[in-house]
């Protein structure tokens, strides 16, 4: 399945803004199951969440996110400004390069330092 960064931002910020404690998040997104469980674990992969993982049927799937880590919050808020994340794809897009967190890192931080007009 291709990584979906509009849904790790859309997991991410429903997540903050859930209450303490594990959520159900396909429920809370409004998503299938699968796409949903699928960039969760991809998510606590590199670390941004804490999941607690249930064997509900074979494959497993992963949907109780208990929660943001400090990386998650970390990243989240790189990415929290909707004119930033846009420009980020933009720019990605623009210069023919794929989303990763190394590449969303660089855009944010160009597009920080000129809005702070940074050299």
């Amino acid at each position: 399945m291709k990584r979906d960064w509009d849904l790790i931002r859309k997991i991410l910020f429903t997540l903050e803004e859930s209450p303490a404690g594990a959520m159900m998040a396909h429920q809370m997104l409004g998503n299938s199951r699968e796409p949903v469980s699928h960039h969760i674990a991809i998510l606590s992969d590199a670390k941004l969440i804490q999941v607690r993982y249930e064997l509900v049927e074979a494959p497993a799937t992963c949907d109780n996110v208990i929660r943001l880590t400090w990386e998650g919050h970390e990243f989240l808020d790189k990415i929290r400004q909707d004119s930033i994340w846009n420009e980020v794809k933009s720019t990605a897009k623009n210069k023919s390069l794929d989303l990763t967190f190394d590449i969303i890192g660089k855009i944010t931080g160009s597009v920080v330092s000129r809005i702070l007009n940074l050299p």
